[in-house]
């Protein structure tokens, strides 16, 4: 039996402080689950357990949230009166207490920026190249470059709310229960603000090139100002494509834990190039533009996602062992969100 319980915990402007007792809960059926060697086992019956008491009435898991972890913050903006020229962005983080979670929270937040602004830096670059419009030798250099680039300037960036799940896992065979809390954070970001971030990265990226490879100053321009439009009309994910961009991420980053030695690059390659194209992720083909570079570099597992134009596999390509603890925060909020 698998129960959930959740509790929130929105900024103090928004919300009071303090929740009473156990309220209304709401049964999931159980999801069936086999072994290893395909034998069925016992399913595991998820109870979300509301909490009465708290301000306007709010339910367990807000349409925002779920909506906001899907990319779309229409209904936040809505919900706390924001004002929707900002750009928003969230971030997750899990721990045995509210606190450390929120730390952990903390911490993904410019990782995970960086990984938005490396994404969007690569994918430029691929697409520019494969147009002819970028040497392949400059562009596998900023793809270099970028992986160095972990963290970005956060300045101005204001976490705006955050929301917090208690999770209570009981194992059907063993009976042994788990305990741990889940810290959603919703950042608001003026668009001046999300300017200068996207700048300083590439600055930082660019000025790291060497003078040979520094792309023309028409590519650097262009470049800020596509990211800076994908940040203001980010692509809004339906429950499924998120649920599997975080089991993907998940999986990237297990893989990437597992063949971490030097030597074993050429394997990490390829159980990342196997990660992205396994049945999990049929339903979204590589594009039949990308079948060339793919066929190129089958065991470059980067270079294919972000020349797939496939956004499930870009966003993976982005995830490195660094990231293990955020991976695995939002698989388990997808899990429960989806």
């Amino acid at each position: 039996m698998k129960k959930i319980i959740f509790g929130t915990a929105i900024a103090a402007a928004l919300f009071a402080a303090g929740c009473a007792t156990t309220g209304n809960s709401a049964t999931i059926p159980a999801a069936e689950r086999k072994s290893a060697s395909g034998v069925k086992i016992a399913g595991i019956e998820t109870t979300v357990v509301d909490w009465d008491g708290r301000t306007f009435g709010t339910e367990a898991v807000p349409s925002w949230l779920s909506a906001a972890a899907r990319g779309d913050y229409s209904a936040y903006i809505s919900t706390f009166k924001k004002n929707d020229n900002d750009i928003f962005r969230n971030s997750t983080g899990y721990g045995a207490d509210i606190r450390s979670a929120t730390m952990r929270a903390d911490m993904a937040y410019s990782r995970k920026i960086a990984r938005e602004l490396q994404q969007s830096i690569n994918v430029y670059a691929a697409e520019q190249a494969r147009s002819g419009n970028l040497s392949d030798e400059t562009r596998q250099a900023i793809e270099e470059v970028t992986k160095t680039q972990s963290d970005a300037q956060i300045t101005g960036h204001q976490k705006a709310t955050e929301f917090w799940q208690r999770v209570i896992t009981e194992d059907p065979i063993s009976g042994e229960k788990t305990s741990q809390y889940i810290v959603y954070q919703v950042y608001q970001i003026p668009a001046a603000t999300w300017t200068q971030t996207t700048a300083k990265y590439v600055k930082n990226v660019l000025g790291e090139l060497p003078e040979d490879l520094t792309p023309e100053q028409d590519f650097v321009k262009n470049m800020v100002s596509e990211m800076i439009h994908d940040a203001r009309f980010p692509t809004v994910m339906s429950q499924e494509e998120a649920k599997q961009s975080a089991e993907i991420n998940k999986k990237i980053a297990d893989a990437q834990i597992a063949l971490m030695p030097e030597e074993q690059k050429a394997a990490a390659d390829q159980a990342l190039a196997q990660i992205m194209q396994d049945g999990s992720t049929e339903r979204t083909k590589i594009l039949a533009d990308a079948k060339t570079e793919q066929t190129k570099a089958a065991a470059d597992a980067t270079k294919m996602a972000y020349a797939s134009g496939n956004k499930l596999y870009q966003s993976a390509a982005t995830i490195s062992a660094a990231d293990k603890e955020w991976a695995d925060a939002e698989a388990i909020a997808a899990s429960i969100l989806f």
